[in-house]
């Protein structure tokens, strides 16, 4: 990921697909160049389609592809491939309706307060 600019705390990275996110920047975050960005698992949301992000804009979302969904009683754990080949862990409230099964296609989102960009040596 690339950080493209900071505005005040948050930080707006482009990722290798070319989406732009958006997270609180730490300390020592430049203000360009190689950059993470790193997002608990329970933080993130399966958004419907065409819905925005968490924050109601559009940033924040990521589509990807379910390759292992598991319950845990009152969570499931969803491993999501995105369109970069990247793996990101999705952990959800399990609830009535049925977890997307692997191969399904999804939209993950969360809000930018939720993200932390880090310089990349910091991982």
């Amino acid at each position: 990921m690339t950080v493209e600019r900071q505005d005040g705390l948050i930080s707006t990275v482009r990722t290798e697909a070319g989406a732009f996110l958006h997270g609180r920047s730490v300390d020592g975050c430049p203000a360009s160049g190689d950059a993470l960005l790193a997002v608990r698992p329970e933080r993130m949301a399966l958004l419907d389609d065409g819905a925005p992000g968490p924050d109601g804009a559009p940033g924040n979302v990521l589509p990807g592809t379910v390759r292992e969904s598991v319950m845990l009683g009152a969570m499931t754990r969803l491993e999501i491939e995105t369109a970069s080949g990247q793996r990101l862990a999705a952990l959800l409230l399990t609830t009535g309706q049925t977890a997307p099964r692997p191969g399904a296609a999804v939209r993950l989102g969360w809000p930018a307060e939720a993200g932390i960009v880090m310089p990349r040596g910091d991982a």
